[in-house]
């Protein structure tokens, strides 16, 4: 009897571990996607920023409209179509 109960507390943690690692593998992969969105978040960030920084001195009056007139639409673009 003795034997069985070995034999059936063996089986319930090898289990358990085979658990614990799904748990944990699947844990690293949500960080892994988590970080991922994290750099597309900060990138699609400086590249708002590059383009408000363009655009921002002329909504201010602090210059006049860039000389390439396609470059600061595209900025004015770019600008308002990020959240």
């Amino acid at each position: 009897m003795l034997a069985v109960l070995a034999v059936d507390e063996l089986r319930t943690a090898s289990g358990d571990r085979v658990h614990e690692r799904l748990y944990l593998e699947g844990l690293a992969q949500n960080f892994d996607r988590t970080a991922n969105d994290i750099v597309s978040v900060t990138n699609t960030y400086e590249t708002t920023l590059a383009y408000g920084d363009l655009v921002l001195p002329v909504l201010r009056r602090d210059t006049d409209v860039l000389h390439d007139t396609v470059a600061f639409l595209v900025a004015v673009y770019e600008t308002t179509r990020s959240p």
